[in-house]
């Protein structure tokens, strides 16, 4: 074989890989596109407003790019808020899994979602902005999901009483809808507010009062025991 068919025949070798790399890098860049327009959509929308939500215009001045790239990747306000919605609640999803994996039954399990829903709102400000004024527990999403499944399973255990579980859903997640507003603008005793208000979410479900503060005192021991090795955003806010 001739040294030009043998630098051929390289050529030929090599040319795949060269455009996997192309290929590797456009990926790469488009993903971070994608994150830096998810990352405006989170500060838009934490951040105060003079009036309504913010627009598709004040998306794309907060990432520095044209509205061409804007709809590039998303389709509207709705699905840029609902991905990076997605976003938030999967590290929120992945960081907490194996802690309520261990939670126990579907009430404990239950009951520590809430818990540590609520925690998550004292610790981290910007989070929960996002979450309170895009709306986000409006709408269906994989929180209002766990929560159903969660509230099957304690049915199904006999211990909570329900008759309809969307309609349950509805007040659990209504309540954490609110409780987001009541602990960011101003709780005089943020504990005891978070440790009533999952008492009364367990005590509208049909759970007896005694039970109910037994269950909400022994899944906060149970956070604030493994949470600091289980949990990337995790900081003690009793501290």
């Amino acid at each position: 074989m001739s040294m030009r068919d043998d630098l051929a025949r390289n050529g030929e070798n090599l040319t795949p890989v060269a455009e996997d790399h192309r290929v590797r890098v456009a990926r790469e860049r488009r993903d971070r596109m994608r994150k830096r327009l998810l990352t405006a959509v989170v500060e838009s929308f934490s951040r105060p407003q003079r009036s309504g939500p913010p627009t598709v215009d004040d998306i794309v001045e907060a990432a520095g790019v044209v509205r061409g790239t804007f709809y590039k990747y998303f389709a509207s306000i709705d699905e840029a808020i609902d991905a990076a919605g997605q976003e938030l609640f999967s590290d929120m999803d992945s960081s907490s899994a194996q802690l309520l994996e261990e939670s126990g039954d579907g009430l404990a399990r239950l009951t520590t979602g809430i818990e540590l829903f609520l925690l998550r709102v004292i610790i981290d400000p910007f989070w929960s902005a996002f979450i309170a004024r895009a709306d986000y527990l409006g709408r269906e999403t994989a929180l209002r999901r766990a929560v159903a499944i969660d509230l099957s399973r304690a049915d199904v255990e006999g211990r909570i009483s329900i008759e309809n579980v969307s309609a349950a859903s509805t007040l659990v997640v209504g309540a954490l809808t609110h409780a987001i507003h009541d602990l960011t603008h101003g709780v005089d005793d943020q504990r005891a507010y978070i440790e009533a208000l999952t008492v009364l979410i367990l005590r509208g479900l049909g759970v007896q009062a005694d039970e109910a503060k037994a269950v909400m005192r022994d899944r906060a021991i149970f956070i604030r025991g493994l949470a600091p090795d289980r949990i990337t955003w995790w900081r003690d806010p009793w501290r």
